[in-house]
């Protein structure tokens, strides 16, 4: 009988034994599961966001045509949507910007062409009333 007892607390040990070993195994698969799982969210996450920085950065340095191509239909995806809006108007207002910088510049360089020519007439004004004045002061001493 002690020798049975015995034999069936040396089973119990073992199975108590194997369940400890089998509960840490599925332990540690659940956590190496649960790290993969995080770093896969994390990546799908994290993925577009860098496509949006690096696009932000990219107009920054003025590639106004910059675009992003993110498929997602959640907040990632609305932001996509709304910073290629975005884009777009910015590089609309930068092109009205520059249309308009040359048509300043144009009208500039027309006013100047007029200065130019009222100082030239202004210049040969003076130039006529001295030939004018010379011309009349040599008749009233003729």
């Amino acid at each position: 009988e002690v020798g049975e007892l015995a034999e069936k607390e040396h089973e119990a040990i073992q199975i108590s034994q194997e369940i400890k070993r089998n509960t840490l195994i599925v332990f540690l698969i659940a956590i190496v599961t649960s790290i993969v799982i995080g770093v896969i969210t994390a990546n799908a996450i994290a993925k577009p966001i860098i496509t949006i920085r690096n696009a932000a950065q990219e107009i920054a340095e003025g590639r106004l045509d910059k675009k992003v191509h993110i498929a997602s239909r959640d907040e990632i995806g609305e932001l996509a949507i709304t910073f290629n809006d975005m884009a777009s108007k910015l590089e609309e207002t930068h092109k009205t910007l520059e249309d308009n910088n040359k048509k300043i510049e144009e009208k500039l360089n027309e006013v100047e062409r007029l200065n130019k020519l009222m100082i030239g007439r202004e210049l040969k004004m003076i130039e006529l009333k001295k030939e004018i004045t010379r011309l009349t002061g040599e008749e009233k001493t003729s």
